[in-house]
């Protein structure tokens, strides 16, 4: 397997994990009028919750495969995807509105990556 192909996969594992958590988070029983301690047994209690820290879960263990193939300077830039990879789920799976500075944002993240991942070979 590609050495990058873990790091790859782990930012996409840790999106939707992301996403996810988001979609559990605006669940009724979530934002309901209830007490904390009732908002906090409806998240411990949401599938969808549930499945996001499964994904987290598989990210960190992807994460630590693609550690164990190279260096952490060059495998750090992987994290920043994952700012990317969020931005754009949240418009098109939760239908969030992305105001032009934070797309301007992102295209910086996407040189910044690019940049520093050129730069490690």
């Amino acid at each position: 397997m590609n050495r990058y192909l873990y790091l790859l996969l782990s930012a996409v594992a840790a999106s939707i994990g992301q996403v996810l958590f988001r979609k559990g988070a605006m669940a009724p029983a979530v934002r309901g009028d209830g007490t904390i301690f009732r908002s906090v047994v409806a998240l411990v209690l949401n599938p969808t919750v549930f499945l996001g820290l499964l994904l987290y879960g598989l990210s960190t263990v992807l994460w630590l495969l693609g550690l164990s193939k190279i260096p952490l300077s060059a495998a750090y830039p992987f994290t920043a995807l994952t700012f990317v990879l969020v931005m754009g789920a949240s418009r098109l799976i939760l239908g969030e509105h992305i105001p032009l500075w934070r797309t301007l944002g992102i295209f910086l993240i996407i040189g910044g990556f690019v940049l520093s991942s050129v730069a490690g070979e």
